[in-house]
């Protein structure tokens, strides 16, 4: 038979319709996004360097030498090594779709001997954290921004300030993730947090997590309200639910106001 106009006989899938295919059913926007333009560059380096154009042509050794090529990258400097093996990964996971919608037996991406070549990421393990004097100094600072905004001592809104302030520790003291807790607007379910979300009894808060499952992520003490602390009211349009945040009389002015993420 001969080959179509994109390289592939009848009968047989083109990688780019198998792209097309993964990107429809991916949901987040942000996601979508990201894989899409990592596999355009893949689909290209694989006709350009590989000639294979379709799955049934993909072999391990493409993967292995697509390992290889996103590993010379970093050692050039173009790229570090943890957004290799990134972009490694979402090849990775666009062959297991294609895995599970019958459109290859085995996901190539997965031997060993092609995940063997790829970068070692000697990042930083706990880089998502604050260490413990930027997370003093940040708090510092929205408590000093929200108690000037109490006195009138600067352009930034009440309501603004103690809304920061409410962000910059559940942050810092949390532990939950910036992008489960603010709205994405490419994204139809990261909606941002809400008053509904914060459960203050159980000391617990509900929020989208990297997995789009949705899980509890627990409130340490200074957020959560307690004896002895200054409390600080405000009613939401919103939900029309009135709730108290409370700090202990260490910090300075009240926790929060309302917060919209």
């Amino acid at each position: 038979m001969e080959p179509t106009e994109d390289g592939a006989t009848p009968g047989e899938t083109t990688v780019e319709t198998a792209i097309q295919q993964y990107l429809d059913s991916v949901e987040a926007g942000n996601s979508r996004k990201n894989f899409q333009s990592t596999l355009a560059t893949w689909k290209d380096w694989l006709r350009d360097e590989r000639r294979v154009t379709t799955l049934e042509g993909l072999e391990v050794i493409d993967c292995r030498r697509y390992a290889r090529h996103l590993k010379q990258r970093a050692r050039d400097g173009d790229l570090k090594a943890s957004a290799a093996t990134t972009y490694y990964a979402y090849v990775r996971a666009f062959l297991t779709f294609c895995v599970a919608d019958e459109l290859l037996e085995t996901n190539p991406a997965k031997a060993q001997r092609a995940t063997d070549e790829l970068p070692e990421d000697l990042g930083n393990t706990d880089r998502q954290f604050w260490q413990e004097e930027e997370r003093q100094a940040i708090m510092r600072y929205a408590d000093e921004r929200a108690h000037d905004a109490l006195e009138d001592g600067t352009n930034v809104s009440r309501e603004r300030a103690f809304r920061d302030r409410a962000i910059v520790y559940l942050l810092g003291l949390s532990g939950v993730r910036g992008a489960e807790v603010f709205s994405e607007p490419s994204d139809d379910k990261r909606m941002g947090i809400t008053w509904r979300d914060v459960e203050l009894e159980a000391g617990a808060i509900r929020v989208l997590g990297k997995s789009r499952a949705y899980e509890y992520a627990q409130l340490p003490g200074p957020l959560r309200p307690s004896s002895g602390t200054t409390e600080f009211s405000s009613r939401l349009p919103m939900t029309g639910q009135s709730f108290q945040l409370g700090m202990p009389h260490r910090s300075i002015g009240p926790f929060a106001s309302s917060y919209s993420v």
